[in-house]
């Protein structure tokens, strides 16, 4: 055992609070070392001035100490509504945040997305009506497409904002 390893377990030793094992490891490494040893010494001197200067509660003290203690308990106390529906609100409000964010409503890129996969859907079927153009950016000014079929007014709107030329 070096000094680093006693100096951790000097005052568990000192407090007798070590198994017979490290308390044999630390009783030779102290017999050993002298710097280890003044440790310990200190920390009985320490112990013994504490254990000379302490004194005992005054008799009146005590008995107001631990009549105080033993209050008796409330028996009306009035439930707080309002801090329990503000609990309420709270937990509600980040309840609905969390699963607002492991629920998201329909975004444009969902809505894109899906109308994509339905063209391609029916094309791969063959039962498409209407020729769908190739998807485009929104221009700032509306112009007619070349070929025939659904152009999105903006891209936020869904499928249901679609116009035909």
């Amino acid at each position: 055992m070096n000094c680093d390893e006693a100096l951790r377990l000097i005052d568990g030793y000192h407090d007798g609070e070590l198994d017979s094992m490290h308390s044999v490891e630390i009783e030779r490494h102290l017999a050993a070392c002298d710097n280890c040893a003044a440790r310990l010494n200190k920390l009985r001197v320490l112990r013994e001035a504490v254990e000379q200067t302490a004194f005992s509660a005054p008799r009146d003290l005590r008995a107001s100490v631990l009549a105080s203690l033993h209050t008796p308990p409330v028996e009306n106390a009035k439930p707080r509504l309002g801090l329990t529906i503000g609990l309420a609100l709270a937990a509600a409000l980040v309840l609905g945040f969390f699963l607002a964010q492991v629920f998201p409503g329909n975004s444009s890129e969902k809505t894109l997305l899906a109308a994509l996969t339905d063209s391609h859907i029916r094309s791969l079927v063959g039962t498409q009506a209407i020729p769908a153009p190739p998807i485009r950016a929104v221009r700032a000014s509306p112009r007619r497409p070349t070929r025939p079929g659904p152009q999105l007014l903006n891209a936020r709107d869904g499928p249901e904002c679609a116009r035909f030329p």
